[in-house]
């Protein structure tokens, strides 16, 4: 899994990426951690897609993730449902919205993958993210807690500015913070890239930082 390419890289993307009618109270209100997905454009704010479209890039895909503070995020790695089967989502590109000590780390596992069910019943039941933005897990769903030994961090990143993230390799994001909640917004594309071409897009002199 390792790579010679690092698995984040800061851009120079708007630094408020959301539009002046979107509203980020009402996703601090429950006591546990959750996410909710939306089209880009309902989300984005016209220069953060015009930044993106500039690259040949399509938003597609917006994730507001929310963490209470202290308490540590899942290790996973990205997938959606396509072609019938499930595949890994890459890369994203996030912010951190509140400011808050937020910590990305990624892994390497010695555990079995463990993957959503792909043709579950009742489907209107189902969160809207669930064939969009879905997880693979390790040695079990909704698994917290990791044996000693079963998970290695490799690479570790304290997301301030906007971020290309990988994220078809094991991750998680923690929220170190006291006292401030944190709410991140994660960024997918419709583009069919690669990690390496992703990563080399946003290396172009127009992106980086």
């Amino acid at each position: 899994m390792l790579s010679n390419i690092p698995p984040f890289l800061e851009i120079n993307a708007p630094l408020n990426p959301l539009k002046t009618s979107f509203r980020l109270a009402d996703f601090t209100l429950t006591p546990y951690n959750n996410y909710y997905v939306f089209d880009a454009n309902e989300v984005l704010s016209a220069d953060t897609v015009s930044f993106f479209q500039n690259l040949k890039l399509t938003p597609s895909l917006v994730a507001v993730f929310y963490k209470i503070n202290g308490l540590p995020g899942i290790i996973h790695a990205d997938i959606k449902k396509q072609n019938g089967a499930w595949v890994k989502n890459p890369a994203a590109v996030n912010w951190n919205l509140t400011g808050s000590d937020s910590i990305m780390t990624w892994h390497s596992m010695e555990t079995e993958e463990y993957y959503p069910e792909l043709n579950p019943q009742n489907t209107e039941k189902l969160p809207k993210w669930y064939f969009t933005l879905n997880g693979v897990h390790f040695g079990s769903r909704s698994n917290y807690r990791h044996e000693s030994g079963t998970s290695h961090v490799i690479a570790t990143k304290k997301i301030v500015t906007p971020t290309l993230v990988r994220t078809d390799w094991p991750h998680a994001v923690n929220n170190l913070d006291s006292s401030l909640k944190h709410l991140t917004l994660s960024l997918r594309f419709a583009n069919e890239l690669s990690w390496d071409e992703f990563f080399k897009v946003f290396n172009s002199p127009s992106a980086q930082v």
